[in-house]
């Protein structure tokens, strides 16, 4: 990310979004979403019980990630659905996070 941000490009590509003209802006409020993930997924690992953790992990991403906020929005068929790509989300952030404290 930072690399990319380094090199301070004008456009981004989304796949199935399109080109946006406003790269650093966007790049810079995605870093700022990856570190809100860490520090809550790092709070939750050492916090709260392994039976508790996924969910109180999207629990506090629900409430803490202005980009989450329309997840209120959806229908409850839809809500499940992203609530499984959540839980996937989290766990993967979880094993990068072991990763990263393996290998000081």
């Amino acid at each position: 990310m930072d690399v990319l941000l380094d090199s301070k490009p004008e456009k981004i590509c989304y796949g199935h979004f399109g080109m946006q003209d406003n790269a650093v802006k966007m790049l810079k409020m995605h870093r700022e979403q990856l570190f809100l993930w860490k520090n809550i997924i790092d709070d939750e690992i050492k916090n709260s019980r392994p039976e508790e953790f996924v969910d109180a992990c999207i629990d506090r991403l629900l409430k803490n990630d202005p980009f989450l906020k329309g997840f209120f929005d959806m229908g409850k068929d839809v809500q499940e659905r992203e609530w499984g790509f959540l839980k996937n989300s989290v766990k993967g952030y979880k094993g990068y996070l072991k990763t990263v404290a393996d290998n000081p």
